[in-house]
């Protein structure tokens, strides 16, 4: 259900294991496109480190270095609750002389953090930088965007009502820089009021979650509930054609074999994919993707002339050989006037 462990993929070594979420060598592949499409060559990777996002950003480096992309550097983020992000944050910004690119890979709340930061000191602001982020925050089409990125999604205790329009533009123009890659949102008609239903059980038996009502109202259900759901639908209607065929429901490799290669209803509902939307393009800052590189590089030896001895050695005798000649012209000059001043 949750694992995106790639190993499990083998089924030699885990043949009676399916899983309704994809393995995290799917995100890297979305990643390392997105790079090789604008001619990224060189990133830094900010990860946090859990495991569930320690597998996605390794399966990312490892893609990345297969196609010739430069992982400058990696940082780690701990767990947002229980360290100081400040010095990290710092840290962070001072790779910003060694590459143009970062590919985030951690919880939102972190993402929004790390953005705020690097657009605080100057650097998204000139439209050099970008930011390519995975997470699970899933962005739904019909909610207002204002709300959806001054209250829903950057800060949820944040009121909008108090932000005049230049407060709004710091709010926005931050994100500009950001490509985020995330799970596509459900178009199931009735899946909020499925996951409105998922709460309230939740405070019933047997879990007994203690949730104050204000706080069940805004409170969002993870994306795992839906793949739990499609992985018990699966398994039960695997291990009725099992029992309808008098074979033994613990039997892992007669029911992997009526799950695999099956379609289903999902409970997100059907996924349209859109390649190429022509009428979406991107509002960059500066109009246009940034550079992977600055134009003298980042240690500026493109715009610097590396002293050759011998180009030196020739340029001397050359300097040396005009100066001789023009000694030797001027003084043939100055004594054909005198010799000329002389016979008058």
């Amino acid at each position: 259900m949750q694992c995106s462990d790639p190993r499990v993929s083998d089924k030699e070594t885990y043949p009676t294991t399916a899983r309704t979420r994809p393995p995290s060598t799917k995100i890297s592949k979305s990643v390392v496109s997105l790079l090789l499409r604008f001619g990224w060559d060189r990133i830094v990777m900010v990860r946090s480190t859990k495991k569930e996002w320690s597998m996605i950003a390794d399966a990312i480096r490892d893609l990345a270095l297969a196609h010739g992309v430069d992982v400058h550097k990696s940082h780690n983020i701990g767990n947002y609750l229980s360290f100081s992000h400040k010095d990290t944050l710092n840290e962070i910004a001072r790779t910003r002389e060694s590459t143009r690119v970062y590919v985030f890979v951690g919880e939102h709340i972190l993402l929004v953090d790390f953005v705020e930061h690097m657009y605080v000191s100057g650097y998204l602001s000139t439209g050099k930088y970008a930011i390519i982020a995975v997470d699970e925050e899933i962005y739904v089409p019909d909610v207002n965007p204002e709300w959806y990125m001054v209250k829903g999604y950057a800060n949820p205790l944040r009121d909008n009502r108090t932000l005049d329009k230049e407060a709004l533009k710091n709010i926005y123009e931050p994100w500009r820089s950001v490509l985020k890659l995330t799970p596509s949102h459900p178009t199931r008609p009735d899946y909020k009021e499925i996951m409105n239903k998922i709460k309230n059980a939740s405070r019933e038996d047997p879990f007994n979650v203690p949730i104050h009502p204000t706080i069940l109202k805004s409170m969002k259900v993870p994306v795992s509930a839906a793949h739990a759901y499609d992985a018990v639908l699966m398994y039960a209607r695997a291990v009725t054609e099992v029992l309808a065929a008098k074979d033994d429901p613990t039997n892992g490799t007669a029911v992997l074999q009526r799950i695999r290669g099956h379609n289903f209803m999902s409970l997100r509902g059907y996924t349209e994919f859109r390649y190429l939307n022509p009428s979406q393009g991107i509002q960059w800052v500066l109009g246009h993707p940034p550079e992977a590189h600055p134009p003298c590089g980042f240690d500026g030896k493109r715009c610097s002339i590396d002293p050759d001895p011998m180009t030196i050695v020739l340029l001397t005798l050359a300097v040396c050989v005009v100066l001789v000649a023009a000694i030797f012209a001027f003084r043939s000059v100055q004594s054909r006037d005198r010799s000329q001043s002389g016979q008058r």
